[in-house]
Order: structure tokens, then C-alpha cells, then sequence
């Protein structure tokens, strides 16, 4: 079952201190954005908690809110946008469903910004820049990330995938399969490529949603073998 978020008051902003220098990074501002989820995109990767172990998560979209584009109104307004966006499937994730717990800085929210040439750049938590020199280097928290993703699914904010999606990556992943089998023959390169595609394939069928028992395998069964005897 979704969480159920408190009414939202009116949220003030920290005073930044005119006494100390912000340092810029060396790259061009991003626009905001709200981070959506779609019914029919996922994808599956290991679980951050579980080494060797595969798990269903989301693949995430961005809506930009950039004014004047991708029906954003010129005031910043997302509603044209969003609804343009839900016919395709897609839904917005609230910022409050990133709690601190959640996040590497332990701040709400799944979105950040630091500042930069032309204006804000924008990003989320679970990525951090580093100045060096003339060059912006940016670290991901994969791991951080994954767990949010999977908290999300196993809160019931997003909804576990129909079956009908997680079908559809097994064809996809076996069709892949197929295609560099018959190329390996004669091309390195593409024997590579089979082992990579084998490996996906298994991986996909061992996985498992996030908050879910996984059914439990069949028993084999042993075939007796019946000897007869001279009575």
C-alpha cells in the first residue's frame, strides 16, 4: 500500500550566508525536474543488499521543467506537461517519498542543486560533483540509488510490474540471445557479446520484485524405476 503523505504547508528556504564564497562548478546549468515512473519500464540489476542476487526495478524518466518547453508554460508550470506525459504512462514521484533516511546527505527531497555557469545546475543526491582544476567531476551512488528504488516498490509506491513487463524482458533478453548466437560462429566480438546476453538472460529469470516471496520452484521428480521380476 502507498504511504500516505501529510498535507504540504508552505516550505521556507535556508538564508545562504553573503560572508562565504560559493564555489561554482565548471559546467553549464541543467533545468529542474520531477522524476516519473512508467508501468512498462524496468529493468533488472543486483540488489544493493543482496550480492548475487537479481531484483525488478523501475527505470526512471525525467520531466524537465525548462519554461516555454516540452509544454512547461512560461511561468514554470508543469500541469500541460505532466498530463501530455501521463498518456504515455508516465506518473510523478513526489519529492517527499525520497526521506532522509533515503538520501547520502540525509536531507528530504531527490532533488539538489549547486551552483554553476549560467545558473543552477540540478541533479539528485545520490550524485556528487567534484571541482577538479577547470574539469566537474561527477560520483553516482548506485547502491544508494538502487535502495531507494526498491524501497519505493516495496512500500507499494510504485507498483510491482504486471507480469505481461517482466514476460516481455525475457523475450526480449532471449531473442538477444538468439541473434548472437548465430554471429559468435565466426566473430569474437559477438561470442562476447552471447556471453554477455546469456548472463542478462539468467539474470532476469532469477529475479525477483522488491517486497514479494518468490514462488517457490518446482520439485523434481525422481523417476522410479520399476523392475520386474520372474515370479
Amino acid at each position: 500500500m502507498a504511504t500516505v503523505l501529510p498535507p504540504r504547508g508552505i516550505t521556507g528556504t535556508v538564508p545562504s550566508n553573503p560572508h562565504v564564497a560559493v564555489r561554482r562548478l565548471n559546467t553549464d546549468r541543467t533545468p529542474n525536474f520531477e522524476l516519473q515512473w512508467n508501468h512498462v519500464r524496468w529493468d533488472v540489476v543486483e540488489d544493493p543488499d543482496e550480492p548475487g542476487a537479481f531484483i525488478f526495478l523501475p527505470s526512471l524518466g525525467k520531466l524537465k521543467i525548462e519554461p516555454g518547453l516540452g509544454a512547461v508554460d512560461k511561468n514554470g508550470g508543469t500541469a500541460l506537461a505532466r498530463s501530455a506525459r501521463a498518456e504515455r504512462g508516465w506518473t510523478t514521484i513526489d519529492l517527499r517519498h525520497a526521506t532522509a533516511s533515503d538520501t547520502p546527505d540525509g536531507q528530504v527531497g531527490y532533488l539538489r542543486t549547486w551552483p554553476g555557469r549560467g545558473g543552477l545546475v540540478h541533479g539528485t543526491p545520490w550524485e556528487s560533483p567534484r571541482q577538479v582544476g577547470n574539469r566537474t567531476i561527477w560520483s553516482v551512488d548506485l547502491a544508494g540509488y538502487r535502495r531507494w528504488l526498491k524501497r519505493l516498490v516495496t512500500d507499494g509506491v510504485i507498483p510491482a510490474p504486471d507480469p505481461a513487463v517482466t514476460d516481455t524482458l525475457v523475450e526480449v533478453a532471449t531473442q538477444r540471445v538468439e541473434r548472437s548466437r548465430g554471429r559468435a560462429l565466426a566473430n569474437p566480438h559477438a561470442a562476447e557479446l552471447l556471453r554477455q546476453s546469456e548472463e542478462k538472460l539468467a539474470a532476469i529469470k532469477a529475479a525477483t520484485i522488491p517486497g514479494q516471496t518468490p514462488a517457490p520452484k518446482p520439485a523434481r521428480r525422481s523417476r522410479a524405476r520399476k523392475e520386474s521380476t520372474d515370479g
